[in-house]
């Protein structure tokens, strides 16, 4: 019998792989965005390759699987939906904040994106609307440009803590009323957002992972050494987040995909649980989210120098590789202070 404590399977202890595989995500995300800030800054013409212009979206899709997949073992680790709650909040805000704060206080002053001349009012609204991460589930415009994605992590971590508290509680009309709601609200986030049901597939891996496993007496062959990179770009090349039958593929060969990186088999695991990437992996959220803060200065630096006379592609590379180097030393002292020091200080005066 299938029961909620019987989900923690043999796979929850820490996979490399997935610590790796958050690097690499990251890593994509960066570079989708060296290109688009030199397309939209007309740098650089767009590259004649449909997909291109979904690399950086569907990166954060397979970030949304492994929340699916991470998520639902930590609610039960936790045992308690508060306790979840609050570490949650302990690690997504503190970087979180410190940017909001930043982006906030000089943002007007630099004309950053949209913060130029706001009234009063609309800062505000602005601030406290970016601070509650309502932008991406909500239509209004996100101060941190990646940030729509926690807007939608932060609706999933709500909706499994009320499916979870629904099925522990032994109040009838509780439990009815907890699990209607909840899955009221993700059918219908679902309908209005159909890139939620990546938080499904991983949901699915975890309850089911062992039984799959077992069912089709799976045992590692040295002809799936390719199997993770080959269902992961397939998954990429048939997404199309506007068409059903292609989201459809992509889920499914996204579901495979995942399932490799749980096994931790074949060249991607290898390459995933290298030092390079497992630093990445490390600092893949404050990476993620301080990128596009650094690519912001750094491409006022092209025409204050008259680099935009350089040859387009040189300046592509160029500009996105030093906005990496920046953005990634600016991530690693972010970790250590914000997601590490900041963090275990909290906790220590909660004890």
């Amino acid at each position: 019998m299938l029961t909620i404590e019987s989900l923690y399977s043999k796979n929850s202890g820490r996979n490399l792989t997935i610590n790796g595989l958050r690097g690499l995500l990251a890593l994509a995300v960066v570079l989708y965005h060296g290109y688009t800030g030199m397309t939209t800054s007309h740098y650089l013409k767009e590259i004649p390759f449909a997909q291109i212009e979904y690399a950086g979206p569907f990166a954060v899709n397979i970030f949304f699987i492994i929340s699916g997949y991470l998520i639902l073992q930590s609610l039960i680790r936790s045992g308690n939906v508060r306790r979840f709650i609050l570490h949650r909040v302990l690690r997504i805000y503190p970087v979180f904040l410190v940017i909001h704060l930043f982006i906030f206080t000089v943002g007007p002053i630099i004309h950053y994106e949209w913060l130029t001349d706001l009234t009063l009012t609309q800062y505000i609204l602005h601030f406290v609307s970016n601070l509650f991460m309502l932008p991406g589930i909500f239509d209004l415009p996100a101060a941190q440009i990646v940030a729509w994605s926690l807007s939608f992590e932060f609706a999933f971590y709500i909706i499994i803590s009320v499916f979870y508290f629904g099925a522990r509680t032994t109040s009838t009309l509780m439990k009815f009323l907890c699990l209607s709601s909840a899955a009221v609200a993700s059918i219908f986030l679902i309908y209005k957002h159909p890139v939620m049901l990546y938080f499904v597939v991983g949901i699915l891996l975890c309850l089911y992972f062992d039984r799959i496993s077992v069912r089709i007496r799976y045992k590692y062959q040295s002809w799936f050494f390719l199997n993770g990179v080959i269902f992961l770009l397939i998954s990429f090349l048939v997404y199309d987040p506007n068409n059903f039958w292609s989201l459809s593929l992509s889920l499914i060969f996204s579901f495979l995909f995942f399932f490799t990186v749980l096994c931790e088999e074949g060249a991607l695991t290898k390459l995933m649980k290298s030092r390079a990437f497992q630093y990445l992996g490390n600092i893949s959220y404050s990476l993620y989210l301080w990128h596009t803060v650094v690519m912001f200065p750094v491409k006022r630096l092209i025409p204050l120098f008259g680099l935009e006379h350089l040859n387009s592609y040189v300046l592509w590379v160029g500009f996105t590789g030093v906005s990496l180097l920046i953005s990634v030393m600016v991530s690693r002292v972010s970790y250590r202070v914000w997601e590490i020091r900041f963090v275990k200080a909290i906790k220590s005066k909660n004890r």
